[in-house]
């Protein structure tokens, strides 16, 4: 049986219907609430809707379509959802996060991929670590910690950044 898709803006006037596996009553209703902006708490909307699609397994074009939503919310439930998963399409997408302009995407977006290394994920964390952002840079320095690829610039940060935080 087909059910109806979900509509979510990734473009200014430009819908776009998705029916992929997993796409549920629970999830459109978690979408559109979130896309209409009706929650007192957006971090539980966003743990509610990270857990659906994680439970669920949604599928990549659902994910993709999320991680390109204008609605921050949406960014960050999907971003949520893509830990732990290796598909080159989704690493495309998410690898295009990096330079997000809402920092709380960034500093999330550090932490998924940090569990998930790859040459592309090093070199997007290299960039992290050097964000605008002190939180961003933070999380960038934490997700990288242990890892040897990214010893060098650990120790650059250390001497030479201007945040306390961030040394």
């Amino acid at each position: 049986r087909s059910s109806p898709g979900v509509f979510v803006r990734c473009q200014p006037g430009s819908p776009v219907k998705s029916r992929g596996k997993g796409m549920n009553e629970e999830i459109r209703s978690l979408i559109d609430s979130i896309r209409r902006g009706q929650y007192e708490d957006p971090t539980e909307k966003i743990s509610l809707l990270a857990a659906a699609l994680q439970e669920h397994q949604a599928d990549n074009a659902l994910l993709i379509m999320l991680l390109g939503a204008p609605q921050i919310p949406l960014r960050l439930a999907a971003l949520e959802a893509c830990r732990q998963r290796k598909d080159e399409a989704l690493s495309s997408s998410l690898l295009g996060l990096v330079h997000d302009t809402e920092s709380r995407v960034r500093t999330r977006l550090c932490a998924v991929l940090a569990e998930a290394p790859s040459p592309n994920t090093v070199e997007a964390l290299k960039t992290l670590t050097a964000d605008v952002d002190v939180g961003v840079r933070i999380e960038a320095i934490k997700a990288t910690a242990g890892h040897a690829a990214y010893l060098d610039i650990q120790r650059d940060l250390l001497l030479n950044d201007r945040n306390w935080n961030v040394r």
